[in-house]
C-alpha cells in the first residue's frame, strides 16, 4: 500500500496523459463520455437505475491499471 501511495502523483499524471490523448483523438466527445469510455467512471449495474461508483478510496495505480485494461491507444 505504501508503494501505491508513493507513486500516486506519477499515476495521476499517466491518467491525465491518457485523457489528454483521448480528447485529441475524439474531439466530438463530451468530457463525461470520455471518462466513461476510458472506464474512469464505473457504474453499478446491480441497481434498477445504474449508479456511478464513487472512486474515492481507489488508489491511482488501480485506476490506471483499470483504464489500461480497456484503453487501446492505437
Amino acid at each position: 500500500m505504501k508503494n501505491k501511495i508513493a507513486n500516486r502523483q506519477e499515476n495521476n499524471i499517466k491518467i491525465l496523459d491518457i485523457i489528454s490523448e483521448y480528447v485529441e483523438n475524439h474531439p466530438d466527445m463530451r468530457f463525461g463520455q470520455i471518462l466513461a469510455a476510458l472506464n474512469i467512471i464505473e457504474y453499478d449495474h446491480t441497481k434498477l437505475t445504474p449508479e456511478v461508483i464513487d472512486p474515492f478510496f481507489e488508489e491511482s495505480v488501480d485506476m490506471y491499471n483499470r483504464i489500461m485494461n480497456k484503453y487501446d491507444p492505437s
